[in-house]
């Protein structure tokens, strides 16, 4: 694996971090989307809007629910464990919209719901 390293200036470091987290994503995750031309199905705006597509203000779900099968399997490993932290960022950054509602330890798998339409 290679690593690439960028310098930045306080205002640019700060505008990255604003587009990265009005996607939900990592900058890491933004950089790459844009610099590869990636269309990213896995970040916490895209699972909102399909939590509001499959389910109803109060029904619970966890992450994986919002994908097929064949999308999941374009899923690294190493990239399942930061989507999974930026979405529940996001959840807490955003109230309202879904909450956190259990698991995340211990080998569970974190559960939310959706709180809004």
């Amino acid at each position: 694996m290679h690593a690439l390293k960028l310098t930045l200036s306080d205002e640019e470091y700060d505008q990255l971090r604003t587009l990265a987290n009005a996607e939900g994503v990592s900058i890491q995750e933004y950089v790459k989307g844009i610099a590869l031309n990636k269309n990213n199905i896995f970040t916490a705006k895209e699972a909102v809007k399909r939590a509001k597509e499959l389910y109803k203000p109060g029904e619970k779900f966890e992450l994986r629910d919002l994908y097929t099968k064949e999308e999941l399997m374009g899923l690294s490993r190493s990239a399942s464990g930061p989507f999974g932290k930026a979405f529940f960022v996001y959840t807490q950054e955003h109230p309202g919209i879904i909450a956190y509602v259990e698991g995340g330890r211990e080998g569970k798998r974190a559960c939310y719901m959706l709180l809004e339409d």
